[in-house]
């Protein structure tokens, strides 16, 4: 219970304490480049974590009410008097002051319980600013992956103008027929029609992050890669009480003990003293009044409520055990997951690419030499292009693993991640 206390409180931190944003410095154009600050621009203008913290605010605002004592009551009555203004001559006025008292701990249970709230709530809108940051996270990488897969472009246009070019060369000195650049000339049709549609969706994809703080796409220009660190997040020692998630479910269940506590403190009777002045009028005679006013529990004893709320109380703790469960098994398969997506990225980067860069300008040397076919080089071309393609899908894949985990692991997610400057 104090390891959870305090890691809400760290939240509550968190979000209510102003915390050092990266300046954002944008360019002649006024776009930003950088996720720091995409960041920056967000924790400003999103509208749901602007909501969220309005949230907070407001269960502050219960929290204090909560503290509130019952307001006294005033009431003033006149008796024995007639229709005619003689009648006031033998009338009896009394004023009164009634004021309930709270037994039970009812004002206490009442703060504990929206203090648990105010708890619970300041968690959900820091889950909010990490489910908001990981969808920023994720679009971000969907643009660099389109911004890399029209580099691959380029560079894929730039080796088949070049391999058309040699074909050509051969069809002119009559070492090659004409049908042998066919292939090429199609490879660059579609390559350059590719190129555009690329472009397209790097748009598409801008707007949709510029969205997140009701901007538009042309605020961003051309973005920093982003490098995962994989080794660190995969050798970080995950423990469930600092997970979030978990903390988010163990919260529901303290605020489920508090209903229960407040429901058992209701089942106690107030008690309302009364004290107050009476005029007799036909005496001439003053006279103070007492009293004390207590509810009989005959037929209401908040049992129903009691029942109900203890109710509540074990199945939000079946909950938590079910979520706690959940979560550690998402955490191994993400874990495996992400350690195979790594791995995969390490293969292609340092492995089969340098590979078919070789191939391919080995195989366009010996076709230049006549050595070998064209259908060789234009097959050593389409492997080294695919290859490329993968290697952009595969390390979206490992940024997409790593930001699973890092939420799930309560990771700031822009130190699980560095620039490619």
């Amino acid at each position: 219970m104090i390891r959870r206390t305090a890691f809400c409180c760290a939240f509550v931190a968190g979000l209510l304490v102003p915390t050092a944003k990266a300046e954002v410095n944008p360019d002649s154009h006024g776009r930003v480049h950088s996720f720091e600050e995409i960041v920056s621009k967000i924790e400003t203008a999103n509208p749901d974590l602007q909501s969220a913290r309005l949230e907070v605010d407001a269960q502050a605002a219960l929290v204090e009410q909560a503290a509130m004592l019952p307001n006294p009551e005033v009431g003033v009555s006149l008796e024995g008097f007639g229709g005619s203004t003689d009648g006031a001559d033998s009338s009896e006025g009394t004023v009164e002051v009634a004021q309930r008292i709270e037994l039970g701990g009812k004002r206490s249970a009442r703060v504990e319980l929206e203090r648990e709230r105010l708890a619970s709530r300041s968690l959900q809108a820091s889950l909010e600013r990490q489910r908001v940051l990981k969808e920023a996270m994720l679009r971000y990488a969907t643009v660099i992956k389109l911004q890399r897969e029209v580099e691959v472009l380029d560079s894929f246009i730039r080796h088949t103008a070049e391999a058309l070019a040699s074909v050509r060369r051969k069809v002119e000195v009559g070492g090659a027929l004409a049908v042998q650049a066919t292939p090429f000339e199609v490879q660059l049709a579609t390559s350059k029609l590719e190129r555009q549609q690329a472009l397209v969706a790097i748009e598409q994809a801008k707007a949709a992050l510029a969205s997140l703080w009701q901007g538009a796409s042309t605020e961003i220009g051309e973005l920093v890669s982003l490098k995962v660190k994989s080794s660190s997040l995969l050798e970080q020692h995950f423990v469930i009480e600092s997970s979030p998630a978990y903390v988010e479910a163990a919260t529901q269940l303290a605020i489920a003990e508090k209903v229960s506590g407040l429901e058992r403190a209701l089942a106690v009777s107030d008690v309302t003293i009364i004290g107050g002045y009476r005029r007799l009028e036909e005496t001439d005679d003053n006279a103070l009044i007492a009293g004390i006013s207590v509810p009989l529990p005959v037929f209401n004893r908040n049992q129903g409520k009691r029942e109900a709320a203890a109710l509540e109380q074990q199945a939000t703790a079946l909950r938590v055990r079910s979520q706690r469960t959940q979560i550690e098994n998402e955490v191994r398969r993400l874990r495996e997951g992400l350690r195979l997506v790594a791995e995969e990225q390490k293969v292609l980067a340092k492995e089969l690419l340098p590979i078919a860069e070789r191939s391919f300008k080995q195989t366009h040397e010996g076709y230049q030499l006549g050595r070998l076919s064209y259908l060789e080089l234009d097959a050593s071309h389409e492997a080294l292009l695919e290859l490329e393609r993968r290697l952009v899908r595969v390390e979206y894949e490992l940024l997409e693993a790593a930001v699973e985990l890092s939420v799930l692991y309560g990771l700031d997610l822009e130190k699980m991640v560095s620039t490619d400057d």
